[in-house]
């Protein structure tokens, strides 16, 4: 018997202790919960390439290109918006800014042309290693079936002028200065174009040469 009391009793402690110690799940719990989104493979299934991001998109994600050849894995903070080259041998993405930069900026209010812009980066599969990366990027796309060109829109720079003292006189903006641009980039030569005053563009669906 009292073997028994004494059983009931440190059951009834063991209880109450784990429901003192239990914690309540709270929104800094959800954003350490993780999500896989934007999955691509390659046309032969050599290359995986996926977001990892926070369920509740407070935080910073990552994204990760895994070699399923050779089991060799990267990964990227902030990287998406990944695609693979048509041959597999880059793999292309933008870098958003970090999350504490986002939310500071709308904090503060600021306006979408003075917010930091995303970063363009190459990738290297055999290399292993990233290649080339532009700054000041909207967007990009590349030709679905050839080659390794890359159409990158990039966001006019905006640079602080001063105002002349003499309010007579005229500043003239060149042509080019007056919006976004694309820059139309060879990755296997390094070869690049600029091309002004354009807002949408599309690729030949064969290759022209």
């Amino acid at each position: 018997m009292k073997n028994k009391l004494i059983t009931l009793l440190f059951c009834g402690f063991a209880s109450v202790l784990f429901s003192q110690t239990k914690k309540p799940i709270t929104h800094n719990d959800y954003d350490l919960w993780k999500s896989i989104s934007d999955v691509k493979v390659s046309k032969t299934g050599k290359l995986i390439v996926y977001e990892v991001k926070t369920a509740t998109d407070r935080g910073d994600g990552y994204l990760t290109i895994y070699d399923a050849k050779t089991a060799k894995e990267k990964t990227f903070k902030n990287g998406y918006k990944a695609q693979i080259s048509p041959d597999e041998k880059f793999v292309y993405f933008q870098r958003k800014p970090n999350y504490e930069t986002q939310r500071l900026e709308r904090k503060k209010e600021v306006k979408t042309p003075k917010k930091e812009k995303d970063a363009f980066f190459v990738f290297d599969v055999s290399k292993q290693i990233l290649i080339d990366s532009i700054f000041g990027v909207k967007n990009y796309g590349i030709p679905k079936k050839y080659g390794n060109w890359v159409a990158i829109q990039k966001a006019k720079d905006e640079k602080s002028k001063e105002k002349p003292k003499d309010t007579t006189v005229v500043i003239k903006k060149k042509w080019n200065e007056e919006g976004d641009y694309l820059l139309v980039y060879n990755v296997s030569n390094r070869v690049s174009d600029t091309v002004f005053l354009i807002d949408q563009y599309v690729f030949a669906e064969e290759n022209p040469v």
